[in-house]
């Protein structure tokens, strides 16, 4: 039986991850783990640890998934939020020295490039995807102004997920949001009378070409997608394939789209990972979990077929006895099946 490590199991994207390889027809050990134990992910798995913040200390955190890969003999870890992915991306050679289960995580520098929005627009543009109209502070603002007009987007222009976004319709709103963020980027609002936005799942080999993608026309809450129509959407597929090929994105990683007044397809944001709606994509078959296993630790090609359908997210409640959540604060680690 292979042993799986989840990072970050109790968010969002590492519950997501958790469904996926529930789905397998391959009965897999699942080890989870996150920084604290009021998160639901190290409940959910065969074996749960608590770990150090990658953000507050990248050598302890690193250390520890070592030490966690090797006593529990990992094939293949699923890093399941940006400060990790960082983490491990800088330190890949030291943990790949050390430890011998496969990673899945972003080359550095297509990380550095989808986290820096200005950057992540100036290479897309160069290779003639569309994106927003777009500046960097506020030095050519009544340009912008002058040329899309209002509503405008305000964001940081290094950051994840919706975070300090906002969609501004005046000056005066769009000046004070202005003053809340360090390092705002303003840019042209892409939207049409549908609000036509997509997420797109795509998955690429090593070589940074994509061998599947599986799009989803949206609706957004929470910063996540919670309701969506699975299809075909070729152009869509088409736009966001470039995209991610042309960061060099290797493995799971996640296109956003939308449509302008015109229909045409505009880029947005691209997160080189698994997205939270990674778990739709897996219930229609498109199981970026299990391609990962199947394309990095087995070096056979996937299959991507996916079903078409509605896809609404929901939410449930996890009950842990008392003196399991003690042990895990007391001991950083719980067995959740006696018999592992």
């Amino acid at each position: 039986m292979r042993t799986v490590l989840v990072t970050a199991a109790g968010g969002d994207i590492g519950q997501g991850v958790l469904t996926s390889l529930s789905l397998l027809e391959e009965k897999i050990r699942v080890i989870g783990c996150d920084i604290s134990a009021r998160a639901a992910g190290p409940y959910l798995t065969d074996r749960g640890y608590l770990i150090p913040a990658a953000k507050q200390n990248q050598q302890a955190f690193i250390d520890r998934l070592i030490e966690i890969c090797t006593a529990e003999k990992v094939d293949i870890v699923f890093v399941c939020h940006e400060d990790e992915q960082y983490a491990f991306a800088k330190n890949r050679d030291t943990f790949q020295s050390r430890c011998k289960a496969v990673v899945i995580v972003q080359p550095l520098a297509t990380l550095e490039i989808a986290r820096d929005k200005a950057l992540l627009y100036e290479k897309l543009a160069q290779a003639a995807v569309r994106v927003p109209v777009t500046i960097v502070g506020t030095d050519k603002l009544e340009s912008l102004i002058s040329a899309v007009g209002f509503p405008l987007v305000v964001k940081p222009r290094h950051s994840s997920g919706s975070r300090n976004f906002s969609i501004v319709s005046d000056r005066q709103t769009l000046l004070e949001k202005i003053t809340l963020i360090a390092e705002p980027i303003i840019q042209e609002y892409i939207t049409n009378e549908r609000d036509e936005e997509y997420t797109v799942g795509v998955f690429l080999d090593k070589n940074a070409r994509a061998l599947g993608a599986i799009p989803i026309l949206r609706t957004m809450r929470f910063g996540m997608t919670v309701w969506g129509m699975v299809d075909n959407y070729p152009d869509v597929v088409a736009v966001a394939t470039r995209a991610a090929e042309t960061i060099g994105a290797v493995g799971p990683t996640n296109v956003q789209l939308r449509r302008d007044k015109k229909g045409a397809l505009c880029v947005i944001e691209i997160n080189a990972r698994i997205s939270s709606s990674g778990v739709f994509r897996s219930r229609l078959g498109f199981n970026e979990a299990r391609a990962s296993i199947e394309y990095f630790l087995d070096g056979r090609q996937p299959d991507f077929a996916y079903t078409k359908a509605v896809v609404i997210r929901t939410w449930g409640d996890l009950i842990v006895p008392t003196d399991k959540f003690l042990q895990l604060e007391k001991d950083g680690m719980i067995d959740n099946q006696k018999n592992v």
